[in-house]
């Protein structure tokens, strides 16, 4: 497998998850991903929208940099994955884009990208994306709940990674079942009935909104490292529009960044239903790449 010098992906979902209330910082190179992915069409782009991506993504300083190339290589590998002539016109631009930056007497890495491209269309190289372990269970160290006594004795991080994974023991192990039983949760006024009664002692212990935003961080964390899935749209849009709107409002009243992008993401989907590339760009433009 290629081994790429750009800023690992899960680097960056690493860092965004350490706080529920924090987002991926968005950037110039963001904006330019963002641009590449809008600019798809039925499953084609352009190249001169590969070659604009990618210039952009040289101008700029070098961290932002290799997390703009990491964006940029992992949107063109699949791009170039769905079709392969496709492939061999985007690494047409590529080169062009290359051998400018070398006439220039500039190195660049663009070969790394033009490597990346030859594994996904020969079938080497299944995607950039590295396996997650479970960042909450390693950071909650149990599996039981916090109590109220913890909140003055564990950190903040370690208070909300153990909550979260008692929340997801209580929600239905099928993801539609446990998208609405969050969000009619988050809709929730008091403690009485929460999660059909699961959680009321918890909710009683540490609060109704602690136990809220636990249940959606448990259903929005297939948003960390989205490339547009189609089945998780699919879940999203299948709530009650009703029921999207009381979360979502119940939301709007607190002060978790994160959370609010992420309610924002699904209003705007139920709002249309979105393509591959234009639900993978909605995600960068509203969280950042690499959430």
């Amino acid at each position: 497998m290629l081994k790429s010098p750009f800023l690992s992906p899960v680097l960056l979902i690493m860092s965004c998850l350490v706080s529920l209330g924090s987002i991926g910082i968005r950037t110039e190179g963001d904006e330019a991903v963002v641009a590449l992915l809008r600019a798809v069409r039925g499953d084609q782009v352009r190249t001169e929208d590969v070659g604009s991506c990618v210039r952009t993504c040289l101008a700029i300083v070098a961290g932002d940099q290799d997390r703009c190339l990491s964006a940029t290589t992992e949107i063109l590998g699949e791009l170039a994955r769905v079709d392969a002539k496709q492939g061999r016109l985007i690494a047409d631009a590529l080169s062009k884009v290359e051998a400018e930056v070398a006439a220039g007497g500039g190195a660049t890495p663009v070969s790394e990208i033009l490597q990346h491209l030859e594994a996904s269309t020969s079938g080497g190289q299944a995607s950039m994306r590295q396996p997650k372990g479970d960042y909450w269970a390693s950071i909650a160290g149990s599996s039981g709940p916090p109590t109220r006594a913890d909140l003055g004795k564990l950190q903040a991080t370690v208070i909300d990674a153990r909550l979260h994974v008692f929340v997801r023991q209580l929600l239905n192990p099928a993801e539609p079942a446990a998208l609405r039983e969050a969000f009619r949760a988050t809709a929730a006024e008091g403690c009485d009935g929460l999660l059909d009664g699961k959680a009321e002692d918890i909710c009683r212990e540490l609060g109704l909104w602690r136990v809220q935003r636990a249940c959606l961080s448990v259903v929005f964390e297939g948003f960390h490292g989205f490339t547009g899935e189609e089945s998780l749209i699919t879940r999203f849009r299948g709530l009650d529009r009703e029921l999207v709107e009381n979360a979502a409002a119940r939301v709007q009243t607190s002060d978790d960044d994160g959370l609010i992008a992420c309610m924002s993401l699904v209003q705007r989907w139920m709002g249309k239903q979105p393509t591959r590339w234009q639900a993978w760009a909605d995600a960068i433009e509203m969280l950042g790449y690499g959430y």
